[in-house]
């Protein structure tokens, strides 16, 4: 019987025969879980890839943007300075324009001056003149009757009109009186 406890006992201890099944089973599960590791590294690699690349690109994106960036703020600021030398021109222009709106009214006033002097002359010359040709009569100082005053009138008016008259041809002429 000693025997046959060792050969129990050894059957015991030892491994039951494993099926055919469970050992293409186990090299199947093998199989898989060798397909799923690598397929794991595989998807980790090309992840790692794809990211870098997507890195890359990002980071060309952003340089892109970042350059079109610095481009629109030149843009913007050759802008504003082009404004403000328009707006500083624009300055100049309108004082120019006073200046010559002021020296335009300063020769106006001028010219009104002298045509103004000119006019004060022509009448300080008229009257010299009036007085230079007509001598009332002595009668009319202190006409006698109303026929010697309306007579003296008339005399007055006679002379006028003639001294108009000759005053105008005379200046017409450009000799003035």
């Amino acid at each position: 019987m000693d025997w046959d406890n060792h050969r129990q006992e050894r059957q015991y201890f030892e491994k039951p025969p494993e099926s055919t099944t469970w050992k293409y089973f186990k090299v199947g599960l093998g199989l898989m879980l060798g397909i799923t590791v690598a397929w794991l590294i595989y998807a980790v690699i090309v992840g790692s890839l794809v990211m870098g690349a997507a890195n890359e690109m990002q980071k060309q994106n952003i340089n892109t943007m970042n350059a079109h960036v610095e481009r629109i703020r030149i843009q913007s600021e050759q802008i504003r300075l082009n404004a403000e030398r328009q707006a500083a021109e624009n300055r100049r222009i309108e004082q120019l324009k006073l200046q010559y709106e002021a020296q335009e009214r300063a020769e106006r006033n001028r010219q009104q001056l002298q045509a103004a002097e000119m006019e004060m002359q022509e009448r300080k010359a008229k009257e010299a003149a009036w007085e230079r040709f007509y001598k009332k009569q002595v009668e009319c100082d202190n006409p006698a009757s109303n026929a010697a005053l309306v007579e003296c009138g008339n005399e007055y008016m006679r002379a006028q009109r003639k001294f108009e008259q000759q005053w105008e041809a005379k200046r017409q002429q450009g000799l003035g009186m």
